[in-house]
């Protein structure tokens, strides 16, 4: 999966980088007085914005949200940022999502963590398979 996930980074050199969250997911967002609003930006950086539409995908799909709503989030989120990423730059980034929630059964001290753990390997080998 290594070799496949670096060979990839050279589609996202290719676009200056911009203001991205680092850490991107639906539980990031909250409504305030009728507006948007990101939370927690301690990983706020600059970056190619696949990383940010990878790292909500890979989130919603753990909490199984369904399909039609990441659609419409992204969709979003490209329209407000002017961020859209194509499908190429949003596989990677999804790769990259995966792989920064492998470790979290084991961080969050989950009894069945090898076996959660490996299920998130087993997606993110997936996932990355459609990258060669």
């Amino acid at each position: 999966v290594g070799g496949t996930i670096a060979s990839c980074l050279e589609r996202l050199d290719s676009r200056a980088r911009e203001l991205q969250h680092g850490d991107f997911h639906p539980e990031q967002v909250v409504f305030h007085n009728g507006r948007v609003v990101l939370i927690d930006l301690d990983r706020c950086g600059a970056g190619h914005p696949a990383l940010d539409h990878g790292s909500f995908l890979a989130h919603a799909v753990e909490l199984d949200l369904a399909a039609v709503q990441r659609i419409a989030f992204l969709d979003e989120y490209a329209a407000a940022t002017g961020a859209a990423v194509n499908p190429a730059e949003l596989a990677v980034g999804y790769c990259f999502g995966l792989l920064r929630r492998c470790g979290r059964p084991f961080r969050d001290l989950a009894p069945d963590w090898p076996l959660r753990v490996r299920e998130r390997i087993d997606r993110l080998e997936q996932a990355a398979e459609g990258l060669a």
